[in-house]
């Protein structure tokens, strides 16, 4: 498993606000939570990535914390007019595609 290119993709894609090709990392059947206790539904994803519209994407920045064959816990933090400190939970499968997703996230 290579979280560090599946961030890396993320992260360019965010910069670019392509939420086309955010979309196109998660699995088709990812378990999404926007919080660690509220799943979303699959076809609302694009809904919640859109937000990325309205951001300053050029100082976003993320570190892996810590991984392992089953999951990476990673930091990424955004500093814009409203910046977040996020920790995300991410499982991917061979196909690098993210299979489960979980979000711990504050304004800062």
């Amino acid at each position: 498993m290579d979280y560090n290119k599946w961030c890396e993709e993320l992260l360019d894609n965010w910069r670019q606000k392509n939420i086309d090709e955010i979309l196109n990392l998660f699995d088709k059947n990812v378990e999404y939570y926007e919080t660690p206790v509220m799943q979303i539904d699959n076809k609302n994803i694009r809904k919640i990535w859109e937000e990325i519209k309205k951001q300053n994407t050029n100082n976003i920045m993320f570190n892996i914390i810590c991984e392992n064959d089953k999951c990476c816990i990673v930091n990424f933090i955004l500093k814009d007019k409203v910046s977040y400190d996020m920790i995300y939970q991410i499982k991917i499968n061979e196909k690098n595609e993210c299979i489960f997703f979980k979000q711990w996230y504050m304004e800062v």
